[in-house]
């Protein structure tokens, strides 16, 4: 049997959810195939307490749930089942179902995601829910002043272990071998942080808890020397395994660009795939994220198939030359009223240009994101701390200092108290912003979106700034 539908939607966690919203609103009649696991890896995190519209918190399935009955509610077809086989060589797009069904689709949007590893451990399975975790940022919160452990050794598990110091008395990581895999700078923050305690050469062999009935709780991880042999328990609350995810992609090697981990390869700010009218989001395309991140994923590229506004094709004029931006050197002019449109500005409060245009070093430079709004960026070497921008602002803001800063060199990153980012020569960014100093690669994600959007704006459209050293 063959079915053709405008729109094909593949997934179905929040990204796929959020997607088929988008698109049944916009009368495309969005057909969405929600694999084995519908809702997502959300639905194993037992509680969840940084998703908008729930004051209180609530279980990762009710959420799913909710999402998917607005989705039901606004038009979506929802369908149990697999996609078995796809073929991207030409559109219409023709994919295969378990139940025998061809759906020919001029869209497809990939939202398949990504599945946690687990170590498998005897005892994981029957805590897992109940103290034993893969998602620091989701189940941190419930470990508050409590001691908890962190497995792997690389940037996932130093940047959970970072962030769950913050929360807990005491945070043992337990690593295999005897140093770290994942980027300096974290090795240095962790290796700095009082109450991580490093477990190197070990393997956790298996969970420890208590049942009491219907109640389960963690109390122990036993692990093991892998060079000596001892056994011994790890007194902790919690057990998050962070040994990396597997994306859920198998099914379309051969047919889209991918990095070497399976990641779905995009055009940079963008959710558009090497195939035109194929799109990808969430953890299939950046990786492991937060669900508010995939929401943002998915309203995105259901927008570019929509053709409403947050199309993210970069505006011919957002990309000034060097001339152009030069030639406005030390002009001192009010900005126009078109800017004073209440449009909010990373580090500050309305984009309005007066500090672009009172800087006689154009070290504030508007910067036009993929979707049309305007940001303003600090250029740090362009920099003389006159005070004028300050002096100008009519929201009583510092730009030098509110202002997000691009940076040049590690020198200049040390020297600022400055919220910005520094691009390093492996292609990664060094940045500083409300949680610390990390190091991301902006291509795969990791960032707030508005800042990845800034970031890869600057390095393919704006890249003057940073290296051409006579601007």
């Amino acid at each position: 049997m063959q079915e053709n539908v405008k729109c094909l939607i593949i997934g179905a966690g929040p990204a796929g959810y959020t997607a088929a919203i988008y698109t049944s609103r916009a009368d495309l009649n969005p057909l969405v195939i929600e694999g084995m696991q519908p809702g997502g890896q959300l639905t194993i995190t037992n509680e969840v307490e940084n998703f908008p519209g729930y004051p209180e918190g609530s279980s990762g399935p009710v959420i799913m749930d909710d999402i998917r009955q607005q989705a039901l509610h606004v038009g979506a077809r929802l369908r149990p089942g697999m996609v078995t086989e796809v073929d991207f060589s030409s559109r219409p797009f023709h994919c295969k179902l378990d139940d025998g069904t061809e759906v020919v689709a001029e869209t497809v949007i990939v939202a398949t995601g990504a599945n946690a590893r687990w170590i498998g451990m005897p005892g994981e399975a029957q805590y897992r829910g109940f103290g034993v975790s893969t998602c620091a940022t989701c189940d941190g919160n419930f470990f508050r002043n409590k001691t908890t452990v962190v497995i792997g050794g690389g940037d996932t598990a130093l940047e959970d272990a970072l962030y769950l110091a913050n929360l807990c008395n005491k945070v043992y990581i337990v690593h295999r071998r005897d140093q770290f895999r994942g980027t300096m700078a974290l090795q240095k923050q962790v290796l700095a942080t009082p109450n991580i305690d490093v477990v190197w050469d070990t393997v956790p062999v298996d969970i420890v808890g208590v049942k009491q009935g219907f109640i389960k709780k963690v109390t122990g991880l036993q692990v093991k020397n892998v060079k000596s042999g001892e056994e011994r328990t790890l007194e902790v609350d919690g057990v998050f395994e962070a040994i990396g995810v597997t994306p859920v992609s198998d099914l379309f090697k051969g047919q889209l660009e991918m990095n070497e981990q399976g990641y779905i390869l995009t055009q940079p700010g963008t959710c558009r795939t090497n195939v035109e009218g194929v799109f990808a989001a969430g953890d299939a395309m950046r990786g492991p994220a937060t669900v508010v991140e995939g929401i943002a994923d998915a309203a995105r590229f259901a927008e570019i198939v929509v053709g409403k506004p947050w199309t993210y094709e970069i505006p011919v004029v957002a990309i000034p030359s060097i001339t152009d931006a030069s030639a406005r050197k030390g002009i001192l002019a009010m900005a126009g009223p078109d800017r004073q449109e209440g449009s909010r500005c990373l580090h500050c409060d309305v984009v309005c240009e007066n500090c672009v245009d009172v800087c006689p070093n154009r070290a504030n430079v508007p910067i036009q994101l993929p979707d049309g709004s305007m940001q303003i960026l600090h250029v740090d070497r362009m920099c003389n701390e006159c005070g004028n921008c300050t002096a100008f602002c009519p929201y009583a803001s510092e730009p030098c200092k509110d202002k997000l800063t691009l940076f040049e060199t590690e020198e200049q990153f040390a020297a600022s108290d400055n919220y910005g980012f520094l691009f390093l020569p492996d292609g990664q960014v060094r940045t500083r912003l409300l949680g610390g100093e990390s190091v991301y690669d902006p291509e795969i994600g990791g960032l707030p979106q508005n800042v990845r959007d800034m970031i890869l704006m600057v390095k393919y459209r704006y890249d003057y700034l940073y290296k051409d050293p006579a601007l």
